[in-house]
């Protein structure tokens, strides 16, 4: 990512590199030749040349399957076969296509000045890089198997796709009619740090020999012996494992053990699963249906979701809200037409911004170099913090400097901005400012680091006690059974939104400014750049049309990149744009808590908890921002659905020399679940083995799950540890609604006998629940009405792909069509761009709720719309039956009208209110002309009457006429999710089944909007648990700053079925317009995940004669998998 580039020459259009043609006996593929057009090659050749069913076609279908999972779509259809494979020479490139075409025997035509050569792959790849600079590859020519060749490949990645491998590899042998083996070939990729190699000694071991115990036991020892992973490379004892485990299961298909799926990877075992037919996993269309049967099962194809469409009572109630209508904004977005704060054209004389970084932590600045930056191509101004004319402090309610003055306090902080006429020169520019440091002491990256100098925040800090009348450890002391001092770690978890941090700033007129920022805060956006700049917040106007993903990223961690832009534009005096790399932009953001956790718990034999005492820390950083509320919520959320009579936890944050860590989707949340089902998972597995294995394991956990949890009707104890009264309490409901829709006790037996015959593969069942408090927070709104009767909307929250927009204007329908008017539809309504020049001082978009109380606000002021109106409407009214009384008595040649006319036009004159008008024209309809909305819009601005309203939402709206009320809205969300999984004991690959969620959504406010919240929700959950592996090194510097290394889940990952349901019938709890939060608690249903698969590895660990129980770190990868599963 670093490398310098200075001339690109295409050579795609050269017709000598574009060949493929199949010959006799090989094909022969132009090194231009797109990866996507090799494997159409291959599939074609496979049809024409191999029959059904034989030797050759079931190998030229394995190196297809490998093929396929090569990076993705777009890279395979970009990346050239000769582009893979110089990479792969030149850089030491862990290449699947390389690995897997030398297995299979290719070779490779290459000119030089020289003149023209053909060569082994395997020998091309050995070149040394110098080498490969002098020759250009021309093909590669690819053998046809033989009849009696059986090759096949292995990989294991990070996770299922675009994944390098950890390790891969690729076997070929001639398989004799008398099962001598001959011509044996062993490639192993990502093991030597360069190259494939082909390890002779296994062939050595193989070549003229049958398999039994003895020879595959030699050649695995061979492989072990011979293709060494060096031990001080990355995750290197569990590569090696990969090494034996690899061969092993080639041995398997020589021995014509094709029944064992285990050898399988998990992407290919996922056609197979649980009966379900074939099918092409990227085309699976997402379907939306409506749920009306117990039937949960789609069809093959598609995946199911269920109960997006509210009742039709709910939806004649609240028309249009509670309707499941898609996302305005989402054609635009899925076009790509949709415009980011990237994507805002700016004038032509704009400039680039980027921030040089300290590549080191804990140490004293002492000066900053820049005069190389500013030699270099393009560089305008290089600032620093010297530069600055107001404050050095981005911080909120905490202290941030935006360039360092005097201690870098982490690896990536930056130090300097530098402008330049493009990007490019600016991002190259910044890597040429040194700093110069002198180191203060060692850096303090881990929270035990941190306690072990007492560098805990002071005051961030939570300790919730509930007593049965004696002390924690008395409690534990006396109870049966107990787990002591159990240690557990989650770390950290990265935003990953799709839109780096990226804002552009232009100075206006009069010491003003504009500033534009992909932000969840605009209220504070504007504060911190008016006090950099030191100027009033009046002269800083803040917008942002949508943001790219936010997940809390966007909360305070926006602001280096608004302020710098800001900062920049001021004092060159011209239009700046800056967008983080996303290398930069993981290095600074900081992302999820990490936290280590030491617990305790007593029990009984019967799986009562009696008594639980946790201590935790979370690593904040070096600067508190959100800490505080992220170590709040993990102590209030720790006891998730259970009572226990004694209970304790602490929870500590702690500063380091890491970049500051912020709140993330369910911030404290799912820690929270992390470590109480931890302590679930390990009293379960603990009985299970105490008690001789005979109940089914996913039946104890379910059991020990419901019966310690908050009983449903007992008051006194549905109070949390920390004093919260849990009410509305569904959870006995949707424990009960989930097993259901699961068919839990059935499939838990099913389990039970598929691990009792099956020792390579291990599946777990588990459902967990989440209790997670959320709070609506205020907001403002602004309406205004134009002459054609279009409405403007305006409110406080910011658009991060939650579909708020579209809420608030079905909430702002639904209000207007409570105003006795025709001509009410959602086409009135458009909603702007969040401005602080028009919603001042709004709040941060956060918490699940911004949405509801941005409809809450934006109904207030449609109720005031109405009052102020409804004399408007009262007049149109009498002027319409004027006039049909004038008509009628000029038709009917007479002064007089009837008397009902005469009562309902004195009746409209007296403006006796919407309600009064509603009811006479209910009782007479064809007595009170209709009037439309363009009426009384038109009458109003005839009579000057003002169609701008500004509102606000503070607490819990009643009826629009109504008082508000004085209570807060706060309340619990509820929700279940039984979750099946098959784990790979060997490689430790995961395939997750099925999950079946159940969540109390109360009313949604648009179901088609809230199952997304939920579906995406859980499977970020998924990333915190699986895949997502935050590497750091001895500095603090983020080894996993991009996507070569950090692996957010992908299409493949998501539950082979995945089942949700918002749970009906529930009328508890309920917030605005009788909604409840959708965006984070389904996220923590994710631990269902991790649970099931603390299972699957407790039975193959109990089929290894170990212990069951077995503790796990968060992210569990498949590496931990693995090695849990063996020792």
């Amino acid at each position: 990512k670093d490398e310098p580039t200075t001339v690109l020459i295409d050579l795609g259009s050269i017709e000598s590199l574009k060949v493929l043609e199949q010959g006799e006996s090989s094909l022969v593929v132009g090194a231009a030749v797109s990866i996507a057009n090799l494997i159409n090659a291959l599939r074609a050749r496979a049809s024409s040349k191999f029959a059904d069913g034989s030797v050759q076609q079931a190998s030229s279908d394995a190196l297809i399957r490998h093929c396929d999972r090569i990076a993705n779509h777009h890279v395979r259809n970009a990346g050239t076969v000769g582009g893979n494979l110089v990479l792969t020479a030149k850089h030491g490139f862990e290449s699947d296509l390389a690995t897997i075409l030398c297995g299979y025997g290719a070779s490779v035509s290459i000119v030089s000045k020289s003149g023209s050569s053909k060569l082994s792959l395997l020998d091309f790849l050995q070149k040394t890089a110098a080498d490969v600079q002098q020759v250009v590859v021309q093909s590669v020519e690819i053998p046809d198997p033989g009849a009696s060749t059986v090759f096949r490949s292995f990989k294991v990645g990070l996770r299922q796709l675009n994944s390098h491998a950890l390790v891969n590899a690729a076997f070929k042998a001639d398989v004799g009619p008398d099962k001598v083996l001959s011509n044996v070939s062993a490639v192993y990729g990502a093991v030597h740090p360069h190259h494939p190699i082909n390890v002779a000694a296994v062939a050595a071991a193989l070549n003229g020999n049958k398999l039994d115990a003895d020879v595959v036991a030699a050649a695995v020892a061979a492989a072990a012996d011979n293709a060494v992973v060096p031990p001080e490379s990355p995750r290197a004892t569990y590569r090696q494992h990969l090494v034996s485990v690899f061969l092993s299961k080639y041995l398997e298909v020589l021995s014509g053990d094709n029944s064992a799926a285990s050898k399988l990877s998990p992407l290919e075992r996922r056609f197979d699963a649980d009966g379900l037919e074939p099918r092409d996993l990227v085309q699976t269309r997402r379907m939306i249906v409506a749920r009306t049967d117990k039937n949960t099962n789609g069809g093959s194809g598609s995946r199911h979701i269920q109960d997006v469409n509210s009742t039709a009572e709910e939806q004649a109630q609240n028309q249009p809200v509670n309707a499941p209508i898609p996302k305005f904004s989402a054609r635009i977005q899925a076009s790509g037409e949709a415009r980011y704060t990237d994507d805002e054209p700016l004038p032509g004389n704009s400039l680039f911004a980027a921030f040089a970084t300290s590549p080191v932590a804990n140490q004293k600045l002492v000066g900053v170099d820049g005069a190389a930056a500013l030699a270099a191509p393009g560089v305008v101004r290089v600032i620093t913090f010297k530069d600055i004319p107001g404050q050095n402090n981005i911080g909120g309610w905490w202290q941030e400097e935006l360039l360092a003055s005097d201690t870098v306090m982490y690896a990536g902080q930056p130090i300097a901005i530098v402008v330049a006429d493009s990007l490019r020169h600016a991002q190259d520019a910044a890597k040429l400012v040194k700093g110069n440091f002198d180191k203060i002491g060692e850096p303090v990256l881990t929270n035990q680091q941190s306690r072990a100098k007492s560098m805990e925040f002071k005051g961030l800090s939570n300790h919730h006690v509930r007593s049965s009348g004696k002390s924690i450890d008395e409690a534990l002391e006396a109870a049966p059974l107990k787990l002591l001092n159990v240690n557990i770690r989650s770390k950290s978890q990265q935003h990953f939104y799709m839109e780096p941090q990226c804002a552009w700033a232009n100075p206006d007129e009069g010491g003003r400014i504009r500033v534009g920022s992909s932000m969840q805060w605009p209220n504070g956006t504007q504060a911190q750049v008016s006090k950099v700049l030191g100027i009033t917040r009046n002269r800083v106007r803040v917008t942002n049309r949508r943001s790219g993903g936010g997940f809390g990223g966007k909360l305070t961690r926006h602001l280096p990149s608004a302020a710098g832009a800001a900062l920049a534009a001021h004092l060159v005096g011209r239009p700046v744009r800056m967008t983080q790399p996303r290398n930069v932009d993981m290095m600074m953001t900081g992302g999820r808590h990490a936290t280590d956790t030491t617990y305790s718990v007593g029990y009984d034999k019967d799986g009562n908890l009696l008594a639980v005492k946790i201590d935790t820390m979370m690593n904040g950083g070096y600067a508190t921002d959100a800490s505080a509320f992220c170590v709040m919520s993990l102590a209030r959320a720790a006891d998730q659905v259970y009572y226990v009579p004694d209970w304790e936890i602490k929870c500590q944050g702690m500063r380091t020399n890491l970049s500051i860590k912020t709140a993330m989707r369910g911030p404290g949340e799912i820690q929270a679940s992390y470590i109480m089902e931890s302590i679930m998972n390990s009293v379960v597995q603990d009985l299970w083995e105490r008690n001789g294995y005979k109940e089914p394991l996913a039946s104890l956990s379910h059991r020990l799950r419901i019966q310690n949890t908050y009983p449903e009707d007992d008051e006194e104890k549905l109070v949390t540890p920390n004093g919260d009264k849990i009410q509305w309490f569904t959870m006995p409901q949707l424990w009960r609604k989930c097993a259901e829709n699961a068919d839990f006790e059935k499939r838990a037996k099913k389990i039970e006998e598929f691990n009792a015959t099956h020792k390579l593969l291990k599946r777990g069942l588990a459902m967990t629940p989440v209790k997670y408090g959320v709070a609506a927070r205020y907001q403002q709104a602004y309406l205004t009405v134009y002459e054609d009767g279009t409405i403007q909307l305006n409110h406080g929250g910011s658009d991060v792909g939650q579909g708020i927009h579209t809420k608030v204007i079905q909430a702002a329908t639904h209000a207007l069509r409570q105003f006795a008017v025709t001509g009410v539809d959602m086409s009135l309504f458009v909603c702007e761009e969040t401005n602080t020049s028009v919603i001042p001082n709004a709040a941060m978009t956060g918490g699940s709720t911004t949405s509801e109380a941005a409809c809450a606000a934006i109904m207030n002021a449609v109720g005031q719309l109405i009052e102020r109106l409804e004399p408007v409407r009262a007049a149109c009214v009498k002027d319409k039956l004027k006039k049909l009384e004038e008509e009628q008595q000029k038709a009917a040649g007479s002064g007089g009208g009837s008397a009902k006319d005469g009562d309902a036009a004195k009746t409209a004159a007296s403006g006796g209110g919407a309600a009064e008008e509603k009811k006479t024209g209910a009782d007479d309809e064809a007595d009170i002309p209709p009037i439309s909305w363009l009426e009384v819009v038109s009458k109003a601005l005839a009579n000057n009457i003002p169609l701008a309203i500004q509102s606000t939402f503070r607490r819990m709206p009643g009826a629009i006429s109504s008082a508000e009320d004085v209570q807060p809205v706060k309340y619990f969300n509820f929700g279940a999710c039984a979750s099946e999984v098959e784990v790979d004991v060997r490689t430790g690959e995961v395939m997750i089944l099925r999950s079946d969620m159940v969540y109390d959504c109360g009313t949604s406010l648009n179901p088609a909007i809230d199952i997304g919240q939920a579906e995406g929700g859980f499977v970020q959950g998924l990333g915190f648990y699986l895949t997502e592996d935050l590497l750091q090194d001895e500095e603090g510097r983020v080894e996993s700053d991009g996507t070569w290394e950090y692996k957010p889940p992908l299409m493949v990952d998501i539950p082979l079925r995945f089942n949700v349901e918002f749970m009906r019938g529930i009328d508890k709890g309920k917030g605005i317009l009788s909604s409840k939060a959708s965006g984070e608690p389904p996220l923590v249903l994710a631990t269902s995940v991790y649970s099931a698969i603390v299972q699957a590895v407790g039975a193959a660990r109990k089929d290894a004669g170990l212990p069951a129980r077995c503790d796990f770190d968060a992210p569990i990868t498949v590496e931990k998998v693995a090695l849990a599963c063996k020792q």
